[in-house]
């Protein structure tokens, strides 16, 4: 019954591969960099185009502009579905 369901609806062949693919490279825009800089507020950013940081050593280095009344809130994140990290002020 399996097998006709799976005809029926078309999701054969069966893919096992998630794994490898979740961890193959891909094009991206950080690729090789070792500076990025950023002004203003940005989100949204994609993890093609940030700072490949898996199994390495980094520094983070931000010029912010505190008000007279005080500021809180994060300075920089990345994070996704299965963590990330994050610098607040």
């Amino acid at each position: 019954m399996f097998w006709s369901e799976a005809e029926k609806y078309q999701i054969l062949p069966l893919d096992a591969s998630v794994a490898q693919r979740i961890v193959a490279p891909r094009p991206n825009l950080a690729a090789a960099r070792t500076q990025f800089s950023w002004s203003g507020e940005i989100t949204g950013t994609p993890n093609g185009d940030a700072p490949f940081i898996l199994d390495s050593f980094f520094n983070f280095k931000a010029e912010v502009e505190i008000p007279p009344n005080g500021a809180e809130g994060m300075i920089v994140t990345q994070g996704g579905r299965f963590g990330g990290y994050g610098s607040m002020c």
